[in-house]
C-alpha cells in the first residue's frame, strides 16, 4: 500500500491504516490539525477522495427550556463539570416537535427541547446561555 507509506511518511500522527475494501481506506491519526491537512493535502485530496466523517467530529445532545429559540441556543457553549476543560462551540440546533393529526392535517407541533450539535466528541454536561442560564446536556 503505497498510500500508506506516503501517510506515514509526510504525517508523523498515523496512527493506524486499515484497508476497508478493495479502494477505501481507513487512517486514524492522533492529532486533529494533521487530520485536517490531509484533507486539504494536494498529494493525497487531487488523487483520493479524503474526507472525516462527522460521528469523528461532531456529537448531538438534547437539551429541554421553556421560552428559548433556536437562536438564543445557538449562542451558548458546552461545559463540562471539570471546570479545567475547555469550552465546547455550538454547531447546529434544531428545535424538536411532535406529529399532531393525520394525513392533510397533520402539522407539526415544536416542543421545548432542542437536539445542539457540539463540536468534538465528548458530550459536555451543560449547555450555559449567556453566563446565566445553565441546562443539562443529555
Amino acid at each position: 500500500m503505497r498510500i500508506a507509506a506516503d501517510l506515514e511518511k509526510h504525517y508523523s500522527g498515523v496512527t493506524e491504516v486499515t484497508k476497508l475494501h478493495r479502494n477505501k481506506l481507513r487512517v486514524a491519526l492522533n492529532n486533529a490539525k494533521e487530520a485536517n491537512g490531509i484533507v486539504c493535502d494536494p498529494k493525497f485530496c487531487v488523487e483520493y477522495r479524503v474526507w472525516i466523517p462527522a460521528r469523528s467530529v461532531e456529537i448531538d445532545g438534547v437539551v429541554s427550556e421553556d421560552h428559548l429559540t433556536v437562536q438564543q441556543v445557538l449562542k451558548g457553549v458546552g461545559l463540562f463539570k471539570r471546570k479545567n476543560l475547555p469550552t465546547v462551540q455550538v454547531i447546529e440546533v434544531r428545535q424538536m416537535g411532535n406529529s399532531d393529526g393525520e394525513g392533510e392535517n397533520k402539522k407539526f407541533v415544536p416542543t421545548n427541547s432542542y437536539r445542539v450539535t457540539f463540536a468534538g466528541t465528548a458530550l459536555p454536561d451543560y449547555l450555559e446561555i449567556g453566563n446565566v442560564l445553565r441546562l443539562p446536556v443529555r
